[in-house]
């Protein structure tokens, strides 16, 4: 590792810096590589960089400083023009080409406009934040250019990053020129044809390599905006994933790099959380249409799923495209093999409180390192079995990709509208923003890596409630329901003493060896199975028991043959959510203990069962092939509601 901080901001500027030396007639400086010189005392010493003894680090007067040695010292040339006095009496000499040219860019604070005149676009920026541009499917250079840009604006406090990067000494040279000179500092450049890297062209109109000059000139240009655009397309991008499937992938290398450029930067937070917005929502389209995808590698193996959600008439079954869509989007956000709630986290300090809404976290931000060198070099796409299972698995990885884009970019929203520079002077890394009002929650456990939760958008578009949806019942436990008029099924469940409470006193009870049965109504409305307890001395009316949403569902049943004591069936439903307290009389095979990992939880389905007692298989087929039915309605219901956001992500 480099820690020589004068070394360190001469690269810097030479690669990032919007003005470069053209080295064509630049000073040149030749000097003797002497080891000792004279210490205070007079006596021959070895020369070394002065330490602070406290920190360890080199001593530098600002951070525009660097050496003298190869600026001011020795016998100064200009290059390509040598004495001819000097030939054949060589001595062993440093020759510093473009030392003195790079000093003067890099103390360049607005002040000398002769600095900018002699200067050019700085070919080397253009060619980094171009590769930052290219497309993975035709070149790695995006993947090791990130984690080279992410190495470089690491290491330097947000004050020089910005200055440089952003450009910001060449706008204040420009902001304090006379008005009747600043209309022209937006033409073009006399170097317009120096588009190459090593030098102007040789020709008119010739180009060594074609990057293009920035509009407006070198002092009218956006170089804050060429930043942000670039990490733009970097942040998320559209890759191979095998079997001629493609899936989103998002780099959290990316996004740390783009934290370290803007933090501390008001203007720069907002315009960063523009571009994040803007590529969530392209990112948002392609996800709405993987389900297009699946159907089209696997829509054989899928057609028992829209015969559930429209079941035959007349021996055939109307598919409802939206709805089938919608039950296979149901399929790739919340199923579970593969399940992208593997990357979900809950705060064990939020779920302490006594609220309804948890966020979710993800991880969405992270160090690059030397390892991750290699592995960017050498990734490739795993072979699957087959294309149905590739584009799965693609669009489960692209969900989790995006999911992760979402949580940057409430970051950045929640950065933009804050008056305080939480990040300013912070290690970035180590620690959980959770928008509220002390947002930085530490996890030094994890020192390399920023997690930050999701929008409430679509947490609520993968578990909440569709405000639209017009069937929607707010079915509370102990609140009366009218049956008229409603498919209700007549059952009998078992009623355990943890659960009495749930029910009246003067209910439909029978004690039998022991064991409390109820007698209850099954009720299918909304998106919700409800079990109802009849009212005695009432118009059809009964007081809900118990509620859980149909999407969240599984069914099993006996089969005709399982008993000969008694005509009675079962039909067990099983219920698997991310509550960890199961809907009433559903009970826990095994009490749900949440796997940590630091200060969180992390998210999972915990699976609860409660069994239903029909009279008969002949009314235990007519319950089950209605339940079903419903839940793959529901399931297809909420996937559309997922699709719907997607396509609104914008908003």
């Amino acid at each position: 590792f480099l820690t020589n901080q004068p070394l360190l901001r001469l690269l810097f500027t030479s690669v990032f810096h919007p003005l470069s030396p053209d080295a064509s007639g630049e000073t040149m400086i030749r000097a003797k590589a002497d080891v000792a010189c004279l210490g205070p005392d007079g006596k021959a010493v070895i020369r070394i960089d002065p330490v602070d003894e406290e920190s360890g680090k080199m001593k530098c007067e600002s951070d525009r400083s660097t050496y003298i040695f190869g600026t001011v010292t020795g016998r100064k040339e200009t290059t390509g023009k040598r004495d001819s006095n000097q030939d054949g009496k060589e001595e062993d000499t440093c020759v510093f080409v473009l030392s003195p040219a790079l000093m003067e860019i890099l103390e360049f604070k607005g002040e000398d406009g002769g600095i900018v005149a002699r200067s050019r676009h700085n070919p080397y920026r253009k060619a980094i934040f171009q590769c930052l541009m290219l497309s993975k499917e035709v070149s790695d250079l995006q993947t090791l250019a990130v984690i080279a840009v992410d190495s470089a604006v690491s290491v330097f406090g947000e004050t020089f990053l910005a200055d440089i990067l952003f450009g910001l000494d060449i706008k204040r040279y420009r902001d304090n020129l006379p008005n009747d000179e600043h209309s022209k500092s937006f033409l073009s450049d006399p170097d317009l044809d120096d588009r190459g890297i090593g030098g102007p062209a040789t020709k008119v109109g010739e180009s060594r390599l074609s990057l293009g000059v920035p509009e407006e000139g070198k002092v009218g240009f956006d170089y804050m905006n060429e930043v942000i655009v670039s990490f733009k397309s970097c942040l998320m991008n559209a890759v191979p994933g095998g079997k001629g499937v493609w899936r989103l992938d998002y780099d959290m290398v990316a996004a740390h790099a783009l934290l370290s450029c803007i933090r501390g930067n008001p203007d720069a937070i907002h315009r960063a959380a523009k571009a994040a917005k803007a590529r969530r929502y392209q990112s948002a389209a392609f996800l709405a249409d993987t389900p297009f995808t699946i159907d089209k590698f696997a829509g054989q193996q899928l057609k028992s799923v829209w015969e559930k959600v429209a079941p035959a008439a007349n021996g055939e079954s109307d598919r409802n495209d939206d709805l089938y869509l919608g039950a296979i989007m149901d399929m790739i956000v919340r199923g579970n093999n593969p399940s992208v709630l593997s990357n979900f986290l809950w705060l064990k300090h939020d779920l302490s409180k006594e609220v309804e809404e948890v966020p979710i976290y993800v991880s969405m931000s992270s160090v690059g390192s030397y390892n991750e060198v290699g592995v960017r070099a050498c990734s490739y796409s795993p072979l699957e079995e087959g294309a149905a299972e590739t584009a799965l698995k693609n669009a489960v990885w692209s969900t989790g990709a995006w999911l992760k884009l979402d949580a940057l970019v409430m970051m950045l929203d929640s950065l933009s509208d804050s008056r305080e520079h939480v990040l300013e002077s912070q290690k970035l890394g180590g620690f959980v923003f959770n928008r509220s009002s002390d947002p930085l929650f530490p996890y030094p456990s994890d020192g390399n890596t920023i997690y930050s939760a999701i929008s409430t958008g679509v947490d609520n578009a993968m578990f909440g409630i569709d405000k639209d949806d017009a069937s929607h019942v707010d079915a509370k436990p102990g609140s009366v329901l009218s049956l008229v008029g409603k498919m209700a099924f007549p059952c009998v469940c078992e009623v355990p003493p943890s659960s009495a409470p749930l029910f009246s006193e003067a209910g439909a009870k029978v004690v039998s060896q022991g064991i409390t049965w109820q007698s209850l109504y099954l009720v299918l409305l909304g998106q919700d199975l409800i079990l109802v307890e009849p009212q005695k001395h009432s118009t059809g009316e009964g007081r809900i028991v118990t509620s859980c949403k149909l999407e969240d569902l599984i069914i099993e049943k006996d089969p005709d043959d399982a008993r000969v004591d008694t005509s009675a069936r079962r039909m067990i439903v099983i219920n698997y959510n991310t509550d960890l307290k199961p809907p009433g009389l559903f009970h826990f095979g095994k009490h749900p203990k949440p796997d940590e990992q630091g200060p969180f939880y992390k998210v999972r389905r915990w699976k609860s069962a409660l069994d239903i007692w029909f009279e008969d298989s002949r009314a235990l087929q007519l319950a089950s092939s209605k339940v079903e039915q419903k839940i793959a309605h529901a399931k297809a219901q909420r996937g559309s509601f997922i699709r719907r956001y997607l396509s609104q992500a914008n908003d």
